[in-house]
């Protein structure tokens, strides 16, 4: 299946308890920038986890972003941060998905 131009459609929601959890964890991040309405980034695929950005707006020296995982009829459970995946497109366009991620970069996918 060729991804080019298209995003996996699994959505979720930040569940409440979670959301105290990463505001506990991480007590000087700006509540209003945690995502709640959740959204794979990946590019379509038909089976395991599903991935969407929390939040992105760590002062150095955090270097990556706050993710989360769910699996189909399922709510996400856990979040980490992962380091930012570090290539380029030709064009010089920045993947915005974590290290190692499963499936295409952000540029293949638009």
């Amino acid at each position: 299946m060729n991804s080019l131009g298209q995003q996996c459609e699994s959505a979720s929601i930040l569940p409440p308890q979670m959301r105290r959890e990463v505001l506990q964890t991480y007590p000087s991040i700006d509540r209003r920038l945690v995502e709640e309405d959740l959204a794979c980034v990946l590019a379509p695929h038909t089976d395991g986890e599903h991935y969407a950005l929390l939040y992105d707006h760590f002062p150095a020296p955090i270097m990556g972003a706050l993710w989360t995982r769910w699996q189909d009829d399922e709510l996400p459970d856990s979040f980490w941060i992962r380091p930012d995946c570090p290539t380029t497109s030709p064009h010089s366009d920045a993947c915005a998905h974590f290290l190692a991620h499963p499936g295409a970069h952000t540029w293949e996918t638009r």
